[in-house]
């Protein structure tokens, strides 16, 4: 849990450290401490030290998580032999370690714990039982990888006899959305017997889907075709669709597409009904799907905000290869969503949202270094030239048949473009286009296909990569330790010309003993937010 301002302006940290090994838990701390248990006091023996500090951050807006990694060292010769257990067979890298930080109060005994890293320890070196032994204590997302679909959800002999020979070993679709959104013919189906057609491999929203059959000349299509859910041979279910007597042609060899649209439902169906087609639901879906922990309370706190993406589109493993859903997460919805993935604690993953709008009413501190609270620690950085961007080009209403998109949103600070192209601008980009001059950014979406959602995208890119970004080093108490990452704040340090600059929790570096950290704040640059006159 977090701790609280009052707490840690009070308090002593204590950094607390558990090795699990050979059947045995040994309490490990920086000096001897008793924790008061609610099961009993347990003594932490003087025997952890780190390889240096803890650095907690994030790379703005990134949409890949690294699993954290932290080195220490472990002085374990009063307590086991470690050369003589590893002699016996018991391997070092099975070991497990948790870090936990402590609020030590010596008037209430406190037991307010901080879980800051349970994981695996890696590359352990070790000597004789009187020297220490120093190891990395690792996050470890998943033992084994979860995929999509299950190795029976495919076209085969025992599911689909009479399907042709072309189509064995094709993994049934999974629907997410309204792909193709009404206008594109944008999933495949399989003719798995005669005149019928498998569209998805699980039951699914739509009532009624269009289909044509490419592969004839000229093609073929009919749509209003009413979806049926029935099991394959396996007893898997499955939606499909019949062609008898449609005009659309039944061959064996054939080269089927749908057409989903919205008015008739459309894929994997939503909890409380219709279709799941939030960015918020699919990411939640896919999570579900995977072998990765990750904490559900925090992903449910910012769902409603991702929900006003839309993501429509399918999963389409080929046979050699099925899809791990969080990869599929990392490649296709994080880089659409103003939020970053972060491994830590016994929570897993989560995922904290970058809130690149925040105004200053929604800053959760006020940190003064004219009060004394903060000291600058080393000069003040620019983010990187080449991440400014004033022009953003995003194709989306992705057609899988032809592998491109069919649409391009444009988003611009170039007044011609407006003119000339019907394009859509704002402040942000005008602003940097004024100052910068041109910066394309071209990007295309797999999962997109509403404008509306392409606009959302596009608009959050415009507001975060237009201008420049600075970041400020700062170090302070440990009091301000509650603060977590994309946390706002207002700085102020009237030696370098701020006074309440909004900025962003980017990383906080807990340091040895628990005694101070060094906190990095971004301030990303809003021209109608800030006030340049000041």
């Amino acid at each position: 849990m977090p701790l609280l301002p009052a707490q840690l302006r009070t308090g002593q940290l204590t950094w607390l450290f558990q090795l699990e090994w050979a059947g045995q838990t040994y309490h490990l701390a920086e000096e001897p401490v008793v924790f008061p248990d609610v099961g009993g006091d347990v003594f932490y023996r003087a025997g952890f030290e780190f390889a240096g500090s803890y650095e907690d951050a994030l790379e703005l807006f990134a949409d890949k998580a690294d699993p954290p990694s932290i080195g220490i060292t472990l002085h374990l010769g009063e307590i086991v032999d470690v050369p003589l257990m590893i002699a016996r067979g018991f391997d070092l890298t099975t070991a497990l370690g948790t870090l936990q930080l402590w609020l030590r109060d010596d008037d209430t005994a406190s037991t307010e714990i901080l879980d800051v890293l349970s994981g695996h320890i890696r590359q352990p070196e070790y000597g004789e039982a009187s020297e220490p032994v120093t190891a990395s204590l690792e996050y470890q997302p998943a033992l084994h990888r979860q995929e999509l679909p299950s190795p029976t959800e495919k076209v085969s002999d025992d599911t689909w006899a009479a399907a042709s020979d072309d189509l064995k070993g094709e993994y049934y679709p999974r629907i997410l959305g309204v792909p193709g959104d009404g206008s594109i013919y944008s999933t495949p189906g399989y003719r798995v017997a005669s005149s019928k057609i498998l569209i998805a491999g699980h039951a699914v929203a739509a009532t009624q889907v269009a289909v044509t059959e490419v592969k004839g000349d000229p093609a073929t299509t009919a749509s209003g075709r009413a979806v049926t859910h029935e099991q394959d041979s396996l007893g898997q279910t499955v939606a499909t669709i019949s062609i008898s007597g449609t005009g659309v042609t039944d061959d064996a060899d054939g080269e089927y597409w749908i057409r989903w649209a919205d008015a008739d439902g459309g894929g994997t169906p939503a909890r409380g009904g219709g279709t799941m087609r939030g960015a918020g639901d699919v990411l939640q879906w896919l999570m579900e799907q995977s072998d990765v922990e990750w904490d559900r309370g925090r992903l449910a706190a910012i769902i409603d905000t991702l929900n006003a993406f839309q993501i429509d589109t399918a999963i389409l493993s080929s046979p050699d290869k099925r899809t791990d859903p969080w990869e599929f997460a990392q490649d296709h919805i994080l880089p659409i969503l103003p939020i970053s993935p972060r491994f830590k604690g016994a929570n897993g993953l989560h995922f904290i949202l970058w809130r690149y709008d925040a105004t200053a009413a929604e800053a959760v501190a006020s940190i003064s270094a004219d009060r004394g609270e903060a000291y600058r620690d080393g000069p003040v950085s620019y983010s990187d030239y080449d991440d400014i961007i004033n022009e953003i080009r995003l194709g989306y209403a992705w057609n899988n048949q032809k592998n491109k998109p069919t649409s391009v949103y444009v988003l611009t600070g170039d007044e011609k473009t407006v003119v000339t192209e019907g394009a859509g601008s704002n402040l942000h980009l005008r602003r940097s286009w004024t100052r910068y001059g041109p910066r394309v950014m071209e990007a295309s979406s797999e999962v997109i296909y509403s404008e509306a959602t392409a606009a959302k995208v596009a608009g959050w890119w415009a507001r975060a990569f237009a201008l420049p970004s600075r970041l400020f080093v700062y170090r302070m108490s440990a009091a301000f330790g509650f603060l977590e990452l994309g946390d706002a704040v207002l700085l102020t340090d009237s030696g370098i010309d701020l006074t309440e600059r909004l900025c962003l929790v980017e990383s906080i570096t807990w340091e040895p003993g628990g005694l101070g950290l060094l906190m990095g704040l971004r301030s990303i640059e809003d021209p109608a937010r800030d006030n340049y006159s000041a």
